[in-house]
């Protein structure tokens, strides 16, 4: 069992809202908000009881070792075969495919859906292809920064970032 906070509008918005404003936007017919007087605001959080579907969070690791195996081996198969100045790009792409959207996207994804909460919750389709792209591209191009220079500890430095990178910005 878990519990998640759901916190209500910022006061600003509640303010905007009691005056008639839209989300603390002031009608230009009206007084600017920001003129009008501030009284206190107290926010309530509701504590929500959450849990976990435990066959989805099973599922999401065997999804995400699956795919950082798979994703280990089409690294190291693009190593072996690259040599300078000549990248195994379809090897590299694999791997960022198998890590970013199998290993990592998915993990995630399947991890989110086993989570059970009574309020409605959705995912809409162009956000949610926006980051698995995100996460597939970043990984992709650090692994492929890493296998053109052979494994060169200062290249796993900046794809180390790199990837965490591509991981924050498929959250967002």
């Amino acid at each position: 069992l878990g519990v998640a906070v759901v916190i209500p509008a910022s006061c600003d918005a509640l303010h905007g809202a009691a005056r008639g404003g839209r989300g603390g936007v002031a009608d230009p017919a009206r007084r600017p908000v920001h003129a009008a007087p501030r009284r206190a605001c107290r926010m309530n959080p509701e504590i929500l009881a959450t849990s976990h579907e435990a066959g989805l969070v099973a599922l999401s690791f065997v999804v995400s070792a699956l795919g950082a195996y798979t994703a280990l081996a089409a690294a190291a198969a693009a190593a072996r075969r690259s040599r300078p100045g000549h990248l195994d790009r379809f090897n590299v792409a694999l791997a960022g495919l198998s890590l970013g959207g199998i290993a990592i996207w998915s993990m995630h994804f399947i991890g989110m859906i086993a989570w059970q909460v009574d309020i409605g919750v959705g995912y809409r389709l162009p956000e949610t292809l926006v980051s698995l792209v995100a996460a597939v591209l970043v990984s992709t191009l650090a692994l492929g920064w890493v296998a053109a220079s052979g494994g060169e500890p200062r290249r796993i430095a900046v794809a180390g970032p790199l990837a965490g990178l591509g991981v924050a910005a498929m959250h967002y």
